[in-house]
């Protein structure tokens, strides 16, 4: 509309009257979620007429009139065009209106400034800015080589923007230009109060790498090993990131612009996951997150969580469960974060399986008291329990001891660590909760020991955090018979989850001359699952892939490898981006760990 208004002569006063009625009488075609932008009259690319044709013909008073009418609408592509004319016109604008101009190049969205640009006759103000700010915009979309080419338009724009921005966003489309597809990166804490959890994971990253070198363990855990000379081999480098978020951050930098990784395994921590992720989208660089965190995955935009998480293992809880033929199920929880969300992931997952949680309790996880929250829990309030209540007045205060609770749940999940969950499981037995400690439990026995009464038998079944040597000589009796769920299981007094996972053992102790545990395990297969969408790479570029694409490529690869030996089991990525797998369930037998199939 506004093209073909500037093919009319105008001339003096009346001319900018005339122009501003027609302006404003005259509807705009809009783009979506674009109000008001005059300039979408756009013609096609092989029409000779450029849509704004004719507005050298403004002088420039007539220019900066038009200027502040469109501003004063919002008509914000209109008045970028404009400003432009009065700029090339010899016209100067004051800092309140580039202020203006600044932040309607802000408010417009690709396709419009991409219009606009074109509309500018001659590159200068705002021109540079605009071909800034695609820039930014093409290359926040992964569009590098748009970048490049508005960057190469931005000249000019330094005095507004800062040569330093400028110069910032050309050394990231370099460097996400070129990588190494041989370079793995690994953020781990190697320094500060977390080190000894960076050296441990890494130990089982090293050797993921050797295996991945086509290292051999009597055909278990074999790497690749095409017999092609032409194949990189993989390289790691290691980045500390202290433990701390800056230097998360400051590792996914150097993998980029120092070493030219192709992928980053790592970091560890919520927060420092967090920060990582954000700068390696922003870099265009896949990353494989080693953090049970909450905030998910993004598969699309190449970032992985390759850990399992509290939430994952409450899921496989109530999996777990119902395949075991348990059909009232219950969840007592530390009252915290974790808990909390433990608690409802494992009842989520089994009313998806078809099954409810016919009762969630929750105690103090910051010291030892827990015995008012189990109570409540299990219903023993001599106020609303007329049978205990009648109990008690029989037998006075050793009525705790003999009295026979009400428990409509045949199965307990308790997600927490080994040191609380032998407390509370002891204070159940207190409190006469019949645990399983056997498949068949002994009926007359029962009967006897609850007066009459055939009480319910309940199975207890804990997270991870059960699974260390201490739950045992801590819980006793009350543990007996307990389930476990966990990732890893073996050691020299435990039977390994596979032959696979004996494998694993075998040769990290040949390297480092001690057995691993659930945190080596883990991120050793975390990083095969690397190193086998890298060698997928590899393969693809020998069929003609471009080297400029390897990151992209890597990480589509990536979001749908699978480790079928790995230290854990066989794995894969889910498609939220996480890492998927079927738990090992433990069983605590006559005070040791054993496995349990199901």
């Amino acid at each position: 509309m506004i093209g073909s208004l500037y093919m009319v002569p105008v001339r003096g006063v009346l001319g900018i009257v005339w122009l501003s009625i027609a302006m404003v009488g005259c509807p705009a075609q809009t783009s979506p979620g674009v109000t008001d932008w005059l300039g979408d009259t756009h013609v096609a690319s092989d029409e000779k007429q450029p849509p704004w044709a004719g507005p050298a013909e403004l002088s420039r008073d007539q220019a900066e009139a038009a200027l502040a009418s469109a501003l004063a609408r919002g008509a914000h592509a209109a008045a970028l065009v404009l400003a432009n004319r009065v700029v090339a016109s010899g016209g100067t604008l004051d800092a309140r209106r580039r202020g203006e101009i600044a932040a309607a190049i802000d408010t417009l969205p690709r396709s419009v400034l991409e219009n606009v640009h074109r509309d500018m006759r001659v590159p200068v103000y705002p021109a540079p800015l605009v071909a800034f700010r695609l820039a930014l915009i093409t290359a926040h979309t992964g569009d590098d080589e748009a970048a490049a080419t508005w960057l190469e338009r931005s000249t000019g724009a330094e005095q507004t923007v800062g040569a330093g921005r400028i110069a910032a966003l050309r050394r990231t489309i370099a460097a996400r230009a070129t990588a190494d597809g041989a370079v793995i990166a690994v953020a781990l804490p190697m320094s500060g109060l977390f080190a000894p959890l960076g050296a441990e994971m890494a130990a089982g990253i090293r050797l993921a790498a050797h295996l991945a070198r086509g290292g051999r363990d009597n055909g278990r855990l074999s790497g690749r090993h095409s017999g092609q000379k032409s194949d990189p081999l993989v390289r790691l480098q290691f980045l500390d990131t202290g433990g701390e978020p800056a230097g998360a951050r400051a590792a996914v930098e150097a993998a980029v612009f120092e070493h030219r990784a192709l992928a980053v395994i790592g970091p560890v921590g919520e927060k420092e996951s967090l920060v990582a992720a954000r700068r390696a989208v922003e870099l265009g660089i896949a990353i494989a997150l080693l953090s049970p965190g909450s905030a998910g995955a993004a598969p699309r935009a190449g970032v992985f969580r390759l850990w399992s998480s509290p939430a994952w293992q409450a899921r496989e809880a109530a999996r777990v469960a119902i395949v075991q033929g348990y059909d009232r199920l219950a969840v007592l929880a530390p009252r915290d974060e974790h808990g909390e969300r433990a608690a409802r992931e494992f009842t989520e997952a089994a009313q998806a399986l078809g099954q409810s949680v016919v009762a969630r309790g929750t105690y103090d996880p910051t010291g030892g008291h827990v015995e008012p929250d189990i109570r409540a829990f299990l219903g023993l309030d001599p106020a609303k329990n007329l049978r205990l209540r009648r109990h008690l007045r029989r037998h006075g205060k050793s009525g705790w001891k003999t009295f026979s609770p009400d428990v409509a749940f045949d199965l307990l999940y308790i997600p927490d660590e080994y040191h609380r969950a032998a407390l509370v499981a002891s204070f159940l037995l207190y409190f006469n909760v019949e645990v399983r400690t056997r498949d068949v439990m002994d009926v007359i026995a029962l009967r006897r020991k609850h007066r009459g009464r055939i009480p319910q038998v309940v199975q207890l079944l804990g997270s991870s955090g059960w699974h260390h040597d201490s739950l045992i000589p801590r819980g006793g009796k009350a543990v007996e018979g307990a389930l476990v769920i966990d990732v890893y299981a073996g050691s020299d007094s435990e039977e390994y989850a596979s032959e696979d996972s004996a494998a694993f053992a075998r040769l990290f102790r040949d390297r480092e001359g001690r057995l691993p545990n659930a945190l080596t395990a883990q991120a050793h297969d975390a990083a095969a699952l690397v190193f086998a969408a890298q060698e997928q790479l590899w393969a693809t570029l020998r069929r003609g892939a471009s080297d400029r694409q390897l990151r992209a490529r890597f990480a589509q690869i990536l979001a749908t490898t699978r480790l079928t030996a790995g230290a854990c089991g066989p794995a894969h990525i889910g498609p939220s981006g996480q890492i998927e797998r079927q738990a090992v369930l433990l069983r605590v037998d006559s005070g040791n760990f054993v496995l349990h199939e199901y």
